[in-house]
């Protein structure tokens, strides 16, 4: 077999086959005995057919297939050593025919060659939130909730502030009913699914009907109504009181934490600062990865970015499920898509420039590092390690592990070698 190769652009070759006559004669030889040995022709015995009947009746599927079984083992040798993406193109496919060569090309994507000119000493600035006393304050309240009492109000009174309602719902974007729940829970306090929803509700009596137009927060986890202006209507079906302790010695103990009221709050600035100080080090880390693609500028191959688009689709998707939501009817606007692209398209870069700055430097996933992170996968379930093992090598995920934590090593020995400005 012989083929060449050429450079399309940084991310598509181009393979140009010739397979000899011989070959081609050979495979057309066994095709047309196989076939002869399975059909029944009228007025010949099974396998006794002449070839030229068979060809007569048969030629253009034979053809067909010979042709398909030569692209496909000529490619999968040719392949051997290349990373491709995305799905092979076949291209200027000539015809099967006894005693001709066959021709054709296959175009692919493939990994660019990254030339890795700077990605030390980058300037990063590492800047943790600043946790002041409101934010612990409001993490404490957020804590006391996970001890309230929830009891049905049963006298004729006004929904208020701190109450959850059960509501019929029905939300009408732009003509068209985007949303609909025949019960669901609105917590006016912290409503994250319907946000905006609560100056319709207040003031409301169990049995009322309301309606009105109304701007949904953006960060509705509601995703078809998200960020959007609907006409809503509904009616109330129940109203539950929430009752939330004051912080006391006492009810810090029942939280599990130690030292009284004065421990719970320090433990929690504690988790806020380890919070805050992750969050800087995680935008640190994304700011360097852009920087770095700045610097050593390279295309990523389509079929990457559409692995990457597909994958975040279906994160979004995952979300919605969790959030009690149809994932199957979830639209995507032209606005939606053009920022989904973009993070698909970062993250694919990404990817490819880690994996070069690991292999340029040698750096490598040991036994060790994916034990460690089988340890820590288990604390976090309250498993036992050897159960954790088991089930990443059952699912066949060892693989994707090491690639996340040699991806993970790449991205702390960059940080380690930026010029990090901590403010």
């Amino acid at each position: 077999m012989n083929f060449d190769t050429e450079q399309l652009s940084s991310t598509e070759k181009k393979l140009s086959f010739e397979i000899p006559s011989e070959t081609v004669a050979k495979k057309l030889d066994g095709a047309y005995r196989e076939l002869q040995g399975q059909v029944r022709l009228p007025g010949f015995r099974k396998g006794k057919a002449p070839r030229t009947v068979l060809e007569s009746r048969f030629g253009p599927r034979v053809k067909a297939d010979v042709a398909s079984s030569l692209i496909n083992e000529s490619f999968r040798e040719a392949a051997e050593g290349l990373v491709i993406f995305g799905q092979p193109q076949v291209e200027e496919a000539g015809e099967v025919e006894s005693g001709q060569p066959f021709s054709f090309s296959i175009k692919v994507e493939v990994k660019p060659e990254i030339e890795l000119t700077n990605y030390t000493n980058v300037a990063v600035e590492l800047t943790p939130s600043e946790v002041d006393e409101e934010a612990v304050q409001h993490a404490i309240e957020h804590r006391l909730q996970t001890a309230s009492s929830v009891s049905e109000v049963s006298e004729d009174r006004e929904i208020v502030e701190s109450d959850m309602a059960m509501i019929e719902l029905e939300i009408t974007i732009d003509g068209e009913v985007a949303h609909q729940h025949p019960g669901t829970v609105v917590n006016l306090a912290h409503d994250h699914y319907y946000a905006g929803l609560s100056p319709l509700l207040l003031g409301k009596k169990k049995e009322d009907e309301f309606s009105g137009t109304v701007e949904f927060d953006a960060q509705c986890q509601v995703p078809e109504i998200a960020g959007q202006t609907g006409e809503v209507k509904g009616k109330v079906i129940s109203i539950q009181a929430l009752a939330t302790p004051e912080l006391s010695d006492e009810v810090s103990k029942e939280l599990g934490y130690e030292g009284g009221a004065d421990g719970m709050r320090a433990s929690i600035r504690e988790d806020l600062e380890e919070q805050a100080q992750q969050n800087a080090e995680g935008q640190a880390k994304a700011t360097l990865l852009e920087r770095l693609i700045e610097l050593n500028p390279f295309e990523a191959p389509g079929g990457l970015i559409m692995h990457q688009l597909k994958n975040l689709e279906n994160e979004l998707r995952m979300q919605a499920l969790y959030s009690g939501q149809d994932p199957r009817s979830m639209q995507f606007s032209e606005e939606q898509q053009t920022q989904l692209l973009e993070r698909a398209t970062f993250a694919a870069k990404a990817t490819l420039l880690l994996e070069a700055v690991g292999e340029k430097e040698s750096i490598a996933v040991e036994d060790s590092d994916i034990e460690a992170r089988y340890q820590e996968i288990a604390d976090s379930r309250g498993q036992q390690v050897e159960a954790v093992r088991a089930l990443f090598q059952k699912e066949g995920a060892v693989r994707d592990l090491e690639t996340r934590l040699l991806e993970e090593k790449t991205l702390d020995w960059l940080m380690e070698q930026a010029d990090l400005k901590k403010a």
